[in-house]
């Protein structure tokens, strides 16, 4: 399987789009917002390999799954694409919230609004933890406490 294809199964899920007779949104415009997606995190990331996104060819150079997978930015393009396409949907659902009372009864569907954005709010922290996450094991670790150099042990001295 491509990337591309990888990352499109994982934000179908992602975003509850499973129902294959009935998708809400079409492969094209899932992986167009994919594309956005990894251009935006190949800007924000500094990646294992240098990424070169075409959004609107729809192309990326190197393949992040070939000869070896990068799943470090493959889930961070995940994590974007849902979080911003949950973003999007919030705001058209708080476009469509009513509320009627009539009398004892009431309808209100505002809620849903709030409830995916909820959702994106939860992917956007994801993909900001991951990010640190995946920027930390690139980079190493380093000692943020107050010590003395007589306390570290040899492999720590340069």
């Amino acid at each position: 399987m491509s990337w591309s294809g990888e990352v499109l199964t994982m934000v179908r899920y992602m975003i509850w789009d499973i129902d294959s007779g009935n998708y809400t949104y079409t492969d094209d415009s899932l992986l167009g917002a994919v594309f956005m997606s990894a251009k935006l995190v190949s800007l924000d990331v500094s990646t294992t390999n240098d990424y070169t996104v075409d959004v609107e060819t729809r192309t990326i150079d190197p393949d992040p799954s070939t000869p070896t997978s990068d799943p470090g930015f493959i889930n961070l393009t995940a994590l974007k694409t849902s979080a911003n396409i949950l973003f999007a949907e919030a705001k058209l659902e708080s476009k469509r919230g009513i509320a009627i009372t009539d009398g004892p009864s009431s309808i209100n569907t505002g809620n849903r609004a709030k409830d995916v954005a909820s959702q994106a709010k939860t992917y956007s922290d994801r993909y900001e933890l991951y990010k640190r996450q995946y920027t930390a094991g690139r980079y190493g670790k380093g000692v943020i406490t107050p010590t003395t150099e007589e306390s570290l042990p040899d492999s720590f001295l340069f």
